[in-house]
């Protein structure tokens, strides 16, 4: 079965709701890059899309050639469910598959409406979080529905008789975009060390305090040696006071991101929580070490593989845990004043990063959409 003539109504709840003074960011930007994967394979996309989304959607899902999705814009009803609903009203016919990025409560109102309309081929749910309950009850109605989860760790969260139902499957659409500096690591003598930050750093989870406190508690002749790089806030002035060396940026486009990770030398990430990790796979593709809270999603991208002998683990480490605020500034100041070892970490995460967690468009539409 071949790509023409294929027709897929691709469901991204966060195109479902008012985006003016929002930054793109995270799942948008792999929603955009994976349509315009899917378009170039010749997939017919419909995409409904809230109207405060036409000038961005219109401006970067716009191929050279010209083709785009066919979009569909709902008036600013400002909630996904009530956009999702609406929309309900502007597509018609029957396609051969329905995606749903991302299994939100709001989404479920306008899948049940299509499933009633009988628009439905296959049904392929994205989860990049653990479901709600309400979720849950729909996903026990729509039994032939396909689920992907982004991580083990959202796996694990579904109640035991979805979990069997969920496949586990995830990375960076833009993986190519991501490699390591072309004059290979910093050099010995290099007299800066790069700490940074890579996010929407002005949530709560992130606990980009963490790392200010940990960089101002390093000491004084390792700190004069480094430098610590926020990014991003929607106002740099929201990160606060900060120590000397500490520079907050405001957002960044995704388009520079790949740029600028290579300019620097260790990721941090202090988060309370994760459901993946995307600025570790950046930098874990860019060849960069990371220093990570203990999150079940950063021990899976870092910490040895299971089995590997004590005496083998520092060589298959892709960077660092840490459990307390000392263990953090530890584990700063040993790389920051190792390069050797920052280039060891940087080359077990690369490989690591391009086996495990690079998005593959063409296969998965045909694994998933039937489509090959």
């Amino acid at each position: 079965m071949t790509a023409q003539g294929r027709r897929l109504l691709y469901i991204a709840p966060a195109f479902l709701s008012y985006r003016l003074h929002k930054v793109v960011r995270g799942v948008q930007v792999f929603d955009m890059l994976f349509i315009r994967d899917l378009l170039a394979m010749g997939i017919d996309i419909t995409l409904p899309a809230e109207i405060s989304w036409r000038p961005q959607l219109r401006q970067r899902l716009t191929l050279p050639d010209g083709r785009r999705p066919r979009f569909r814009w709902t008036p600013p009803l400002i909630k996904p469910q009530w956009n999702g609903m609406f929309a309900n009203l502007l597509v018609h016919g029957r396609f051969d598959t329905v995606y749903l990025g991302n299994c939100v409560r709001g989404a479920v109102p306008m899948v049940d409406m299509l499933r009633t309309r009988r628009m439905v081929g296959r049904l392929v749910i994205q989860a990049n979080r653990v479901p709600r309950p309400p979720v849950e009850r729909a996903l026990r109605r729509w039994t032939d529905a396909r689920i992907v989860a982004v991580s083990e760790l959202v796996k694990s969260g579904f109640s035991p008789d979805l979990r069997q139902r969920v496949e586990v499957k995830y990375g960076l659409v833009d993986a190519q975009d991501y490699s390591p500096r072309a004059d290979g690591p910093v050099p010995t003598g290099q007299p800066l060390t790069h700490f940074f930050l890579l996010g929407k750093l002005d949530t709560p989870v992130k606990d980009a305090p963490a790392a200010i406190r940990a960089f101002a508690a390093l000491p004084e002749p390792i700190r004069a040696r480094c430098r610590l790089h926020l990014v991003g806030y929607p106002d740099p002035r929201d990160a606060g006071e900060l120590p000397p060396g500490a520079i907050a940026y405001t957002w960044m486009d995704s388009a520079d991101i790949a740029a600028f990770v290579r300019t620097m030398d260790v990721l941090l990430v202090t988060s309370t929580t994760e459901t993946f990790g995307q600025s570790a796979v950046q930098a874990m593709l860019s060849g960069l070490p990371t220093i990570a809270s203990d999150l079940p999603t950063m021990r899976e991208k870092l910490d040895p593989p299971e089995g590997v002998a004590a005496g083998d683990a520092e060589s298959r480490r892709a960077g660092l845990i840490y459990r307390t605020h000392d263990e953090l500034v530890a584990h700063m100041a040993a790389l920051a004043t190792d390069p050797a070892r920052r280039a060891a970490m940087g080359r077990v995460a690369r490989a690591r990063a391009l086996e495990r967690y690079v998005w593959d468009s063409a296969g998965f539409a045909r694994e998933y959409f039937g489509v090959g």
